[in-house]
């Protein structure tokens, strides 16, 4: 079995890359590679109205064509044109990570190196399969320069420098990694088919976590400095949300969500965890839900209650948690600090999420910095001003 690694970079001396956009099209300054015409230098044809300095913005709003490509008028904005992307991970404010899978068979990792410009894309024709004849990777997580990323397929955790090509099998053998979180030089992964957490190296990748019950699926990992927090869902009864001390593994549970439907994903913040769940709008259905990490076992507390579909995902950066709508294609937020009725907001209602983006094609990934939101969708790695 052969590896690779596609990383995507833009060389200062060297031939400009297509630039591709939700919110403009630019006609790009430089020569060099091929574009829709065989030449970078023509602009692509989108049927949008043209600016007056030369570029066309294709987002629909009244201000769509403001002199000099104004940045506020042109977002969101594909940075780079990954197609199947699926995942994201930040690298402080250097990069940001890629994990495509495809029903092709194959799964690549990009590394896009973040341009201060938001109105400046790079793209990425071709993916270099990390694992080739698998479809499923997952994570990525992100340490010192350092990329983990699990290969679902293969029952391996992978790990490379964001600057080289070589790659060391980290952890082998553990059946559908599902979710991976990086402590020091501890790695934990939490297995889909039994819902067993893993540390490796110290434990040899034997188990470290158990959970309670039989005919789990676990779902989502993350962690802070003390504790590792973790979803896992029953083929019966509650999905629940439960943590163990990185010290000596010992079990407890936080909270429970109703079933049907998944915790999908978990965020931390301060001393909450942020969950977004799917399924549908009905109590106990999907939406975001909230526990403290200090929970003795008790429900979740719903704060928006929302038909979500897919693979929804979220982030947190104050004041705001984010999250995407894979079905019906949003970006929303919610405040922090927003009061919460009984049963939830409702996207649209006072003071509930606030959708930012719309018709964005099955958006999965999301990630916040001081800046800009990143999400990745069928069209590849996407950013947008706050």
């Amino acid at each position: 079995m052969r590896y690779g690694y596609l990383f995507v970079g833009l060389a200062a001396a060297n031939a400009a890359a297509l630039f591709l956009f939700y919110g403009c099209d630019l006609q790009s300054a430089g020569a060099g590679g091929p574009g829709v015409d065989g030449s970078i230098d023509a602009p692509i044809d989108t049927g949008g109205p043209v600016c007056p300095d030369g570029g066309t913005c294709v987002d629909g709003g009244p201000s769509s064509c403001e002199a000099n490509r104004d940045a506020a008028a042109c977002q969101p904005v594909v940075i780079a044109n990954i197609p199947g992307a699926t995942e994201l991970a930040l690298d402080g404010t250097q990069g940001v990570v890629v994990v495509q899978s495809v029903s092709a068979g194959k799964g690549a990792v990009y590394y896009v190196p973040l341009l201060a410009d938001e109105s400046v894309g790079i793209q990425a024709d071709a993916a270099v399969p990390i694992v080739t004849g698998e479809n499923t990777l997952l994570g990525p997580f992100v340490q010192d320069g350092t990329i983990y990323v699990a290969a679902y397929d293969v029952a391996q955790i992978l790990r490379f420098p964001k600057d080289s090509r070589t790659r060391t099998i980290a952890v082998a053998g553990q059946s559908q990694p599902e979710s991976i979180f990086v402590s020091g030089d501890d790695i934990y992964l939490l297995r889909y088919n039994d819902g067993h957490v893993v540390r490796a190296p110290p434990d040899g990748g034997k188990d470290f976590a158990l959970p309670k019950d039989v005919g789990i699926n676990g779902r989502s990992l993350v962690g802070d400095q003390t504790e590792v927090f973790w979803s896992s869902t029953p083929s019966s009864g509650i999905a629940a949300i439960s943590a163990a001390l990185q010290a000596d593994g010992g079990v407890r549970t936080v909270g429970t969500l109703p079933i049907p439907g998944d915790p999908i994903r978990l965020a931390l913040w301060n001393n909450d965890i942020y969950i977004v769940k799917q399924g549908g709008p009905a109590p106990g259905g999907g939406g975001l839900y909230r526990l403290s990490k200090q929970g003795d076992g008790g429900a979740a507390t719903r704060l928006v209650q929302q038909d979500l579909q897919s693979s929804p995902r979220l982030a947190i950066y104050a004041p705001y948690v984010y999250y995407t709508d894979p079905t019906v294609g949003r970006i929303l937020r919610l405040s922090l600090d927003a009061p919460i009725p009984d049963g939830g907001l409702t996207v649209g209602a006072s003071g509930g999420p606030e959708a930012l983006f719309s018709s964005q094609p099955n958006p999965s990934g999301i990630a916040v910095d001081a800046n800009y939101i990143y999400w990745v969708t069928n069209a590849g790695l996407v950013r947008a001003l706050k």
